[in-house]
């Protein structure tokens, strides 16, 4: 979940001269990594947990192969942002999956054009929906967010024709188009557990979330 701090970066204010020892300890232990700013406002965001980094984990070590066998490749946690907007306006997401026609965008260590598929891990309160737009306007082709609890699983095709569409199927079973796979949550032992099927056939536990 994301901890709001209103901070427009590069001007000064009361606020900046407190924060700016909490700030520089922050980037010294790299706490700062998930950071975003979005339109000049700091958003500090607090490091993944155990369970939120293995399931990360387990799903990269899923969809990496499928991004590979079309020619791409998968990102951990990079920067997105608009090719100008330098440290003004940029998100960091989980997982980016990137095509080979997506890498002319890639510069600086900065994802600046599309990206074949962007995942989310949401929180109850959190601003994971308010990036829809952002990554729409990025040229982002489909996003993933997962409940960080295992209770939901959305994914959105952000340059559908129709707007932002969700594709789960009559079995519960939700296309990642761009990589040729297909999620599906289900309960074990009363807990939400993450499928995957990347073969057409059979069906691959990912992470007990």
């Amino acid at each position: 979940s994301a901890r709001r701090v209103v901070l427009e970066v590069g001007a000064h204010s009361p606020w900046i001269d407190e924060l700016r020892p909490w700030l520089e300890e922050r980037a010294r232990t790299g706490n700062d990594r998930f950071d975003e700013v979005w339109e000049g406002v700091l958003r500090p965001v607090v490091p993944p947990g155990v369970r939120h980094g293995s399931a990360t984990h387990d799903l990269s070590v899923f969809l990496a192969p499928a991004a590979e066998r079309r020619g791409g490749r998968l990102v951990l946690a990079p920067g997105l942002r608009a090719p100008g907007s330098g440290m003004w306006d940029f998100r960091v997401p989980a997982l980016v999956c990137l095509s080979p026609a997506d890498e002319a965008g890639v510069r600086e260590g900065w994802i600046e054009g599309g990206a074949a598929v962007v995942v989310e891990f949401r929180c109850p309160g959190d601003d994971t929906d308010a990036k829809v737009n952002f990554y729409a306007a990025r040229g982002v082709h489909e996003l993933v967010m997962l409940e960080r609890d295992g209770s939901g699983l959305e994914i959105l095709r952000l340059d559908s024709s129709k707007g932002h569409e969700s594709t789960p199927d009559g079995d519960g079973w939700q296309a990642i188009e761009a990589l040729g796979v297909r999620l599906q949550q289900r309960l074990v032992a009363g807990l939400a557990a993450l499928y995957g099927i990347d073969d057409g056939t059979q069906s691959t536990p990912i992470r007990i979330l």
